[in-house]
């Protein structure tokens, strides 16, 4: 099912805006369980087509339209009501020609079909025989099991909404999934189902080749769609762009009077290892490889670490382990404040773990460091525009190490200057879950309360040893309370090792990284078999 009509003009002259989200769900899903012929059957009973009436364009007979489509859509028991064409269309899931023809060729209501350029009746519906269900059932059973052969993961930014899983592949649409499903067909000697079979296969498996994009907006989503009503609609694009206003004016104050140092920054999307041009990768687990960038929004200096599953997880105290080690090495030499943008990710830039770290990293070098956080959906950010130039480079490359992504990332950019990148290791993160001075991060107390979501600025302020907080760029900072029991902030902290060793990767991944060895260098060999990998299978439940 596709987006509503969104016309203003359906609103005085059609019905679009009588079928809300839940029943345009209940056609399409009602129509989509239908048999052939009586989903044509439904189109013909739902579509008028009528000569045209009269000529709005002057040109007589010239026109080439001679007829007129009237489309409708009925829920339930109601009457039917008119729709406009895109409206009638996206909820069906339908394309234009396919819905005309079928009109074109009804016969008394009923379905017709073409033959030798005339209109004639349809034949019977041919039943079909136990021998065909039986072969209809073996090539279904067969793209069920092929499906579970490819490799999949959850989304790494959206884990918490959504159970849809995404391919690994690498497959860039889906012709490409077709294609080697028909491979597969050839080699098992099955005749492969249609292309219109597998994509709804993989619509109620949950299935889908890109990762979501982190910053859709839901808010404008549901606005779109008529759920949300203007006035709040209002009050959060005036967020939004009160964010990026803020972002701009400290962007320029950091540019043009050097007041102050701003950094972007921003988690990648996960990238996998080895990466090749060979079908054996359809059915492979591959490592996954992470990269966080941090931009210098004055100097366009760009920093990424790149680190693989095998070195670290996506945890709070990873993030906070870069974001501190870069602070320590890049933002020093002058000692101005710090202002930080990033999106709302919780684990990643607004946690109680990252807070005290940051308010220990500011009493201790005595610098002032600010958090500002952009509005959800509307993250743009400069450190996006260095992913864009990585993904550019990528495409067509080959990916036989992790620090394969080192090479290509410095080549991504000439000027102003190269791009910095480096690989981590398991031993440079440290354990920031220590040593905490708050609690949480919390502004309110009780239910009501402002909660961690609503925060849209903390400052850490080395001479108070306090953290503050805004609700709203305009306000006034006010402290976050400390609690009943603060605790002393000790002046030099040392901290320990996040991890003891390599971490392990799943049994059967290992084993799947083994067999991709004979596509790959002989000197890459080595590193793969040094992962770090679990002695058993781990057995999860799972649809496919």
């Amino acid at each position: 099912m596709k987006p509503r009509c969104s016309s203003k003009k359906c609103i005085n002259s059609r019905y679009c805006q009588q079928f809300n989200e839940e029943m345009r769900n209940d056609i399409f899903k009602t129509y989509w369980s239908a048999t052939w012929e009586e989903k044509n059957t439904y189109v013909i009973s739902m579509v008028t087509f009528t000569s045209r009436k009269r000529d709005t364009t002057g040109l007589g007979n010239e026109s080439r339209r001679s007829n007129t489509f009237s489309y409708f859509l009925k829920h339930s028991s109601s009457e039917r009501l008119q729709v406009c064409k895109i409206m009638f269309l996206n909820t069906l899931g339908l394309n234009e020609w396919m819905v005309q023809n079928w009109t074109k060729q009804a016969i008394h209501g009923l379905p017709g079909k073409i033959k030798n350029g005339k209109i004639q009746e349809s034949c019977s519906i041919v039943e079909i025989s136990p021998r065909q269900k039986k072969s209809l059932a073996v090539r279904i059973n067969h793209l069920k099991n092929w499906f579970s052969t490819l490799p999949k993961m959850p989304s790494h930014y959206c884990r918490s909404k959504t159970d849809r899983l995404y391919l690994e592949g690498p497959f860039y649409c889906k012709q490409e999934i077709m294609d080697a499903y028909k491979l597969k067909c050839v080699e098992d000697s099955l005749v492969p189902l249609s292309n219109c079979y597998l994509s709804n296969f993989m619509i109620e498996n949950k299935l889908s080749i890109y990762l979501p994009r982190k910053d859709k907006c839901d808010f404008c989503t549901s606005f779109n769609i008529g759920e949300v009503n203007e006035n709040d609609y209002a009050e959060h694009i005036a967020h939004k762009d009160r964010a990026r206003e803020e972002k701009e004016k400290d962007t320029k104050l950091a540019k043009e009077k050097k007041s102050c140092t701003v950094l972007t920054i921003d988690c990648q999307a996960v990238k996998l290892c080895p990466v090749l041009q060979t079908s054996a990768l359809y059915y492979s687990m591959k490592l996954k490889v992470h990269n966080i960038t941090i931009y210098n929004n004055a100097t366009a200096d760009c920093q990424n670490y790149w680190w693989h599953e095998g070195n670290g997880e996506l945890e709070a105290s990873v993030f906070v382990s870069i974001v501190i080690k870069h602070l320590e090495k890049y933002c020093l030499n002058e000692k101005k404040p710090i202002i930080i943008y990033s999106d709302e990710c919780g684990y990643q830039n607004r946690n109680v773990i990252m807070a005290n770290a940051l308010l220990h990293f500011a009493v201790k070098h005595q610098v002032t460091i600010e958090q500002k956080y952009l509005v959800k959906g509307h993250t743009q950010m400069q450190c996006d525009s260095v992913h864009s130039l990585i993904e550019r480079k990528l495409k067509g490359q080959d990916i036989h190490l992790p620090s394969d992504y080192i090479r290509i990332t410095k080549a991504a950019r000439k000027t102003p200057s190269q791009l910095g990148a480096t690989l981590l290791n398991y031993d440079f993160f440290l354990n920031f879950k220590t040593h905490q001075t708050y609690a949480s991060i919390r502004p309110g107390r009780t239910k009501g309360d402002p909660e961690v979501k609503d925060i849209r600025c903390l400052l850490y302020d080395p001479t108070t040893k306090r953290i503050m907080y805004k609700l709203i760029f305009d306000e006034p900072y006010d402290d976050i309370p400390v609690g009943r029991k603060p605790v002393l902030m000790q002046n030099e902290i040392k901290y320990e090792n996040l991890y003891k060793k390599p971490l392990s990767i799943t049994l059967s991944k290992y084993q799947d990284l083994q067999k991709l060895k004979q596509f790959l260098p002989a000197d890459t060999h080595s590193f793969y078999d040094s992962l770090e990998h679990a002695s058993s299978f781990k057995t999860k439940k799972g649809k496919i």
